[in-house]
């Protein structure tokens, strides 16, 4: 496994279980975090309370939803993580927001952004119960797996070194980095170029709304750029675009536009169709780079659309 050796702290109750028990516990568990976090997001953003279809159709008509489930990825925890950090941060529980950072953390090179906006906001706001929290967080699950192997870390290590496998960094995965060191050049510095360029974006972003930031706004369009412009990522990691997903719902059902409301519902739920339908004759992740830019595409669209209702609230 590349996730880091933290990320033992989580799964590893599992192992106490037969092959087949643990992984049908671990598909319910996602099963239920993708759909009580879309319930706790529609809430999040305002939607009507009566409208309890919307959150799960949204979940639903979401492609990585089902590349999640199915091939069984660990991405759900990172959203729970981030559910988690938006309900302790509304609370003012600064500590708990911290210690939800360590799910986050199980893939810190996913949303890099978000841990740049972190970094900046906990600076800025003097949030040293947030960082202790956080810091607690990491030395719980960093500390745990040494327990069961004191060696781990130096054999993640070696792991990551060795000449014997092909590191993660050179995996055809479907980013904008990738494309650019397949088909521009294959010396493969270019790959880092969108990240810069996301880099450069959270600095202008932050410098913007740096006074009025709040998080759950925020949030999902940090994540969006992130997900766009990180060096690494899979098809099934873009379940952490459930927030952008679910407010996008929610701007979209105040919306007064009927019939361009529903010609971008219809655009999604083609989109996240098509993508389902491909994946049964191109498994290559590869070739699915252009998913996350249309989402964020789709995400510019929808606020566009709503932007009437988001002006009135």
């Amino acid at each position: 496994m590349w996730n880091p050796p933290g990320t033992l702290f989580f799964i590893a109750p599992l192992g106490l279980l037969d092959y087949n028990t643990g992984q049908f516990l671990w598909f319910v568990i996602h099963f239920m975090i993708i759909f009580v976090c879309a319930r706790v997001l529609w809430q999040t953003y305002g939607g009507a309370p009566r409208s309890t279809c919307w959150p799960l159709l949204s979940a639903l008509t979401f492609a990585p939803t089902y590349l999640l489930l199915i091939q069984g990825q660990i991405g759900g925890l990172i959203l729970l993580g981030l559910i988690l950090f938006l309900h302790s941060v509304k609370r003012h529980a600064w500590d708990s927001a911290g210690l939800n950072l360590s799910l986050v953390s199980i893939k810190p090179h996913l949303i890099y952004l978000f841990w740049l906006a972190i970094a900046a906001w906990s600076i800025r706001e003097r949030r040293w119960k947030f960082l202790r929290g956080w810091l607690i967080g990491v030395i719980v699950t960093g500390t745990a797996p040494l327990f069961f192997d004191p060696a781990i870390y130096s054999q993640y290590m070696d792991l990551v070194q060795s000449h014997d496998v092909h590191p993660p960094l050179y995996w055809a995965t479907p980013s904008l980095g990738t494309v650019l060191r397949v088909f521009v050049d294959r010396g493969g510095w270019v790959h880092w170029l969108p990240s810069v360029a996301g880099a450069a974006w959270m600095f202008w972003y932050w410098r913007r709304h740096a006074e009025s930031w709040d998080w759950r706004e925020q949030l999902p369009i940090v994540l969006l750029v992130a997900v766009v412009t990180a060096s690494f990522v899979w098809t099934f990691d873009q379940i952490v675009l459930l927030p952008a997903v679910i407010q996008c719902a929610v701007w979209l059902s105040r919306s007064s536009s009927r019939i361009l409301r529903r010609l971008i519902i219809t655009i999604h739920i083609l989109i996240n169709g098509g993508i389902l339908w491909s994946k049964l004759h191109v498994p290559n992740d590869f070739w699915y780079f252009w998913m996350a830019p249309i989402y964020l595409i789709l995400f510019f669209s929808a606020r566009w659309i709503a932007r009437p209702a988001r002006a009135s609230t």
